[in-house]
């Protein structure tokens, strides 16, 4: 099964279906308590966690606990220095992708 868009192929129809929700930018699973939508159910179950002030994930640095551990390993960075998301253009280098994007 192969994306349209992009090419990029996929084993499964229910795989190439997930993957064009990235295209599409629909988000079909919806947050019942704050109303946030996410392109995968997964990322609902994760983002719930934030609601149920679950927060298992624990910086070694300064004790702030998180509920994902994506978010951890972003705040991390702010101890380390590290930058790891390089802009090509002008070399500027940023603790998340998302704030490369911006940029």
């Amino acid at each position: 099964f192969r994306c349209e868009q992009c090419q990029k192929e996929f084993d499964t129809s229910a795989a190439l279906e997930r993957h064009r929700r990235s295209h599409s930018g629909e988000r079909p699973y919806k947050c019942k308590i704050c109303g946030w939508g996410f392109n995968l159910s997964g990322n609902l179950n994760q983002h719930m966690a934030i609601h149920q002030k679950v927060k298992p994930f624990k910086c070694v640095y300064c004790g702030k606990t998180f509920a994902r551990s994506n978010v951890l390993k972003a705040h991390v960075r702010c101890h380390t220095g590290e930058r790891p998301f390089q802009c090509e253009l002008c070399g500027a280098k940023f603790i998340i992708s998302h704030n490369l994007k911006k940029h």
